[in-house]
């Protein structure tokens, strides 16, 4: 945990000290000149002038929130104990340090926290769809977290297609709840206000020169090429363990589910290229094999038959990783709901090729990513064999070994901050 303020922190706290200060006022200005995330910086706002002590508590409740409300969205309903295990040691292989590029308070109000009351709120749809009584208390709950998740370029986006899509599905079964059209209007609303918010054209124009500034002749084409790169640099290079987690229990579960060898191939293809890659990634640089040198495969001067080649094979990796969902899940409901799990972890990536801080924004920016992939680990959890206690023994044992080192690397890493 933080034992002192860092980064964005220090300058949210030392405006307090700025004679005439008036919150409201400063948040106005921010709305202007810099962000529409006016709620997010409220409470960083309020966290700040706090004790730290306070932090601690709060942003601990939200993580303990996060992963209740994982393991209640996507949790196999049978061997809840077994799957909670599962849950929590694939949380703690997520570094903390991802929060510390800005500061640990702006880092996880930024990221964690919208990221959870996104949670929260597409728990909504799952009550209502399972036609559960939704008390007055948690209908305030959803609402606020609704609002808190639109705050967020990334989860607001999630936000909006989880209930556009969830509004269709009502529509076809004919039972449509007031609470989703609700959810749904805020949903909008939300989109509107960052689109309208002159904060972030403003923002857009700083960031541009200060951090990539050939970004502003980028066309439209060339940002959905560098979209692609992103995804890339999120998925396989800033935290390989993730992909490699769940490469690898995909090719477990559709060797135990099917035995055609065709099947199985199409899962050791996609988990053998994430190692591959991950040593490539080991040797040379991302941006020389990949990027371009911060540019997409198909911008002017930056292309090359060796970046298309990997391009290639990294598209075909991503489909046959959908594919393997497929065939894990088969033909129904719930394979839609783990594909559009990664789906939409892969969006929130593609976002950041219309940001001129793509490449600079370190990888917090991936952090909705890697609950999406938590969430699909935890999801293909319904095929799982859990009388088998080879099987795990195989699934548990190495998680713990990798949250271990993990905790244990942060540890080391932080021990400096904490003397």
């Amino acid at each position: 945990m933080a034992t002192e303020l860092q980064h964005d922190d220090i300058w949210f706290a030392n405006q307090w000290n700025n004679e005439g200060f008036n919150l409201f006022s400063f948040l106005g200005h921010r709305y202007q000149t810099w962000s529409s995330r006016i709620l997010i910086e409220f409470c960083l706002m309020c966290l700040c002038r706090f004790p730290l002590i306070v932090f601690w508590i709060t942003d601990s409740v939200i993580m303990v929130i996060a992963v209740y409300l994982l393991y209640r969205l996507f949790a196999p309903t049978k061997h809840k104990v077994f799957s909670s295990v599962v849950l929590c040691l694939l949380f703690l292989c997520l570094p903390l340090s991802i929060y510390t590029f800005v500061g640990w308070i702006a880092g996880t109000l930024n990221y964690l926290w919208p990221t959870t009351a996104l949670l929260a709120s597409i728990y909504a749809f799952k009550k209502i769809s399972q036609n559960q009584i939704i008390q007055c208390y948690e209908i305030i709950i959803f609402v606020v977290s609704a609002i808190f998740a639109t705050q967020s370029e990334q989860t607001a986006v999630v936000f909006l297609i989880v209930s556009l899509a969830f509004f269709i599905w009502s529509l076809i079964q004919k039972k449509i709840h007031w609470l989703t059209i609700v959810l749904l209007i805020l949903a909008f609303l939300g989109i509107f206000l960052i689109l309208l918010c002159p904060g972030n054209a403003s923002r857009s124009i700083q960031e541009t020169a200060t951090w990539f500034p050939e970004y502003a002749n980028f066309s439209l084409f060339e940002k959905i090429d560098l979209s692609f790169s992103v995804i890339t640099w999120n998925y396989f290079k800033n935290l390989p363990i993730f992909s490699m987690l769940l490469t690898s229990i995909m090719v477990y579960l559709i060797v135990e589910k099917h035995s055609s060898w065709k099947y199985r191939l199409l899962a050791l293809f996609t988990f053998s290229f994430t190692i591959f890659f991950h040593i490539i990634l080991q040797h040379y640089d991302f941006m020389s094999v990949i990027a371009g040198n911060r540019y997409g495969i198909y911008s002017p001067g930056h292309y090359s038959p060796l970046r298309f080649l990997f391009y290639s094979i990294l598209l075909l990796s991503f489909c046959i990783l959908i594919l393997n969902v497929y065939l894990i899940l088969g033909h129904n409901i719930r394979s839609t709901i783990g594909i559009g799990i990664i789906l939409l972890g892969f969006a929130t990536q593609a976002m950041l090729g219309f940001s001129p801080t793509v490449w600079d924004s370190g990888t917090r920016t991936g952090f909705v990513l890697y609950f999406s992939v938590i969430a699909l680990f935890v999801y293909l959890l319904q095929e799982w064999n859990f009388n088998s206690k080879t099987a795990n023994r195989m699934l548990i044992l190495p998680l713990a070994t990798i949250a271990g080192y993990t905790i244990l690397d942060e540890l080391l890493t932080f021990a400096p901050l904490l003397q």
